[in-house]
């Protein structure tokens, strides 16, 4: 007996069709850009969690999301740039699917338009293509506020459980979920009784406080279920990797290190130890960055926003989740820039991804405005709605190829400092030809900067000096770290033993090592987007 065909309904087809090609864009030329040194940080651990097996979550080093997803996908496909990123860009692409979630509140080319900006904003279309947990973070908690309106909107408790997960998927990519967390509880609060404070007098604080005890018990089942899915996802993401558990004493351990500590160091590091900064500086450039990648999104998200607000789109006044996404965003952009280590651009993230809603039935609004003046022969609203799709579209476009596509310059409104300039994949392709010569180490750094008292195993790396050092070694290190081998760091160019494969110094020691290292060839390259330099050295064939 055949089975009857599964046909998709044109949103749904609609959505497909915005994700290939979303998936497009973000695998087009993945390794061109080289590794930011945050990228660098992420993916030399992966390696070294592969090559010990131990791992266990460190704040400073961003959730374990990434490096469970690459865990599976380096040793599959091989370890370059573009494959390290493959798991973001992946996250990335099926983005538009999210706005599925919440069409039960929104009309069909509203769902569309979401899904459209979700997949083209510039800015979420760069960091798919970066290692970092920002975008997942955002995007897995959007998906998570999805699930929890589609379990109300079809009173179907599967969906509570599929939020528990993408919630834990949240928090294990980024630890700024907390900030996301802190806007919706304010966002909630603000928004609970917008009934009665636009004038429906039938429902007061205590009704609704009321329907809400009877829903949860109603919902207690499912409720003590979706806690116990939380936790499951939680043990398999946060657990540690690489220890014997099997006496009583390694159960506790291990019950601390996976529900405990990933608690108490995140506390430790990121609200304890955070160091506080200026307001109006970060908040003005993130307020500059956010208006010269975004400012289409951030207009339609305007429209979008205020025209729901009062009723142009329906009689039945404001929809609660554009009111939710709207204010979500507003208190995002407030506390994101104030709340985060540096300026940087993928901060920004965390405000586009919620804004995506407004900014989409903006985006149908306008599409509709034109539609209707062509549909009563009316020209003035399709010119208007033509010249403003054109001129956005103009506007997103260029900054897709020279930001997202472009070169990676301080002028490049994407590029932090942080992210170099040159091809430092040459490193990798020039030395994986050189045969190990002897007991020799396969990387020497050279320069007192560099010098680390031992090589790090595994995590964590011991004393400030250590960790100043590793961070001066970035990127470079995530490209020694793929060749195998030793690693090693002196002093002086003196203090090099055997033949290396590759020798990377301070600029300052280049005369010398030009001397000494005649069997080899010199290159420099800008490990950032100006004045860092170094010199990496690679013995003939």
């Amino acid at each position: 007996m055949r089975r009857p065909r599964v046909r998709l309904d044109r949103t749904v087809q609609a959505i497909c069709v915005i994700a290939v090609v979303g998936l497009l864009l973000r695998l087009g030329g993945l390794g061109t850009r080289p590794f930011h040194w945050d990228e660098a940080r992420v993916g030399y651990w992966t390696l070294r969690y592969l090559d010990s097996g131990a791992y266990s979550y460190r704040p400073v080093a961003g959730g374990p999301l990434l490096y469970h997803l690459n865990e599976f996908l380096l040793p599959l496909i091989g370890t370059t740039d573009a494959t390290a990123r493959l798991s973001v860009a992946i996250v990335g692409a099926l983005t538009p699917f999210c706005a599925l979630l919440f069409r039960d509140r929104l009309r069909e080319d509203e769902t569309i338009a979401i899904a459209f900006v979700l997949a083209f904003t510039p800015l979420l279309l760069y960091y798919s293509r970066f290692l970092r947990g920002d975008l997942p973070a955002a995007i897995f908690m959007l998906t998570t506020v999805g699930f929890v309106v589609r379990a109300i909107d079809r009173s179907d408790h599967r969906y509570l459980y599929a939020a528990s997960v993408s919630l834990v998927a949240a928090l294990s990519a980024s630890a700024f979920v907390v900030v996301h967390l802190l806007c919706l509880a304010v966002v909630l609060v603000l928004t609970f009784d917008h009934r009665r404070v636009r004038g429906n007098r039938a429902r007061t604080v205590l009704s609704d406080l009321r329907a809400g005890v009877t829903t949860t018990q109603n919902w207690g089942t499912p409720l003590a279920r979706t806690f116990f899915v939380f936790l499951g996802t939680w043990t398999l993401l946060f657990a540690p990797r690489g220890t014997d558990w099997t006496s009583l004493d390694g159960i506790e351990r291990l019950l601390a290190g996976t529900y405990i500590e990933p608690i108490s160091l995140f506390r430790a590091v990121r609200v304890a130890n955070h160091d506080g900064h200026e307001f109006l500086p970060y908040m003005t450039d993130a307020a500059g960055t956010l208006l010269a990648v975004s400012l289409p999104v951030v207009l339609l998200a305007v429209v979008g926003f205020v025209a729901d607000r009062y009723g142009v789109f329906s009689s039945n006044g404001a929809r609660s989740i554009v009111t939710l996404t709207g204010l979500w965003a507003l208190f995002g952009f407030l506390l994101f820039p104030t709340l985060s280590e540096v300026s940087a651009p993928w901060v920004l993230v965390h405000i586009i991804v919620p804004l995506t809603i407004p900014a989409g039935i903006g985006l149908a609004a306008l599409v509709r405005y034109g539609s209707h003046g062509a549909h009563t022969q009316n020209p003035a609203p399709v010119a208007i709605a033509a010249l403003l799709l054109v001129s956005g579209g103009v506007v997103a476009g260029a900054t897709i190829a020279d930001a997202v596509y472009g070169e990676q310059t301080a002028e490049n409104d994407l590029s932090q400092y942080a992210q170099p300039t040159d091809d430092l994949e040459a490193i990798v392709t020039a030395a994986s030809a050189v045969p190990s010569e002897g007991d020799s180490p396969t990387t020497v750094y050279v320069g007192e900067q560099f010098v680390m008292e031992t090589e790090p195993i595994q995590p964590p790396i011991q004393g400030a000096e250590n960790r100043a050092a590793f961070a001066e070694r970035l990127p470079i290190v995530w490209y020694t770290e793929r060749l195998g081998g030793t690693t090693e760091s002196v002093a002086t160019p003196a203090d090099i033993t055997g033949s290396p494969s590759v020798v990377v110094a301070a600029p300052e020691h280049r005369s010398e090592l030009d001397d000494q290292l005649q069997a080899y060839d010199a290159t420099t390259y800008q490990t950032g987007l100006w004045d860092r330099e170094v010199v990496v050295y690679v013995r003939h064939q």
